[in-house]
């Protein structure tokens, strides 16, 4: 994401999460000389050093935390709390139940990832499951970086092995918190209705894939 569509993913969140009418800017000319502009390229410098980061998610995390604030300014992105109000929010969002309306949201936009990728790289599905980058296994990567939700890894017919194949130190790593509640979060996905029923249709017809 560029400084220009940050300043407006900015300007959609701090003025439409509150209701507020909003136009987006088209003239950016002489933008990265002024204040604003300055701060997001350091913000577009951030994003790029944190892929895993969701720009938009970001932006929007305190106004979840503190809901009685009705406003941040740009400066505010930069500093460490910023940083910790993501991450509460997103550890929060895990949280959640599989059923959530935002783990479910989540589960599809991991279905539409794989999808997209597996036709993009010319590969199938069960090689999507098994393909690894250096020695970590690409599905563990795309949960790092927030590509995929992880009951949609749990879900992979290989997960167990994935797993198993796992020193304990990576596990930490790549999985963070989850790793140690891993059972946790199988049981969670098994005893729900609709994420259980969604990712077992969607894995039938990606696995349809050629």
């Amino acid at each position: 994401m560029t400084a220009q569509e940050i300043y407006n993913t900015y300007l959609s969140v701090s003025r439409g999460f509150k209701n507020k009418p909003w136009k987006p800017r088209k003239d950016f000319t002489g933008f990265d000389k002024t204040e604003s502009g300055v701060m997001c390229l350091r913000l577009e410098l951030f994003f790029k050093r944190f892929p895993q980061i969701n720009p938009k998610d970001f932006l929007i995390a305190p106004y979840k935390l503190y809901k009685d604030e009705d406003y941040f300014d740009l400066k505010f992105y930069l500093t460490q709390k910023a940083i910790s109000c993501y991450t509460i929010v997103q550890k929060n969002k895990q949280d959640e139940l599989p059923d959530s309306d935002n783990q479910i949201s989540f589960i599809l936009e991991s279905i539409k990832f794989v999808a997209t990728k597996c036709v993009s790289k010319k590969i199938n599905f069960k090689q999507y499951c098994t393909s690894k980058a250096g020695y970590v296994y690409e599905p563990i990567l795309d949960y790092m970086e927030n590509n995929i939700s992880i009951y949609f890894l749990l879900a992979l017919p290989n997960f167990d092995t994935i797993f198993d194949s796992m020193p304990e130190q990576d596990k930490e790593i790549y999985l963070k918190n989850v790793f140690k509640d891993v059972v946790k979060f199988k049981l969670r996905l098994n005893t729900s209705v609709k994420a259980k029923k969604i990712l077992t249709e969607s894995i039938k017809r990606l696995n349809l894939l050629d």
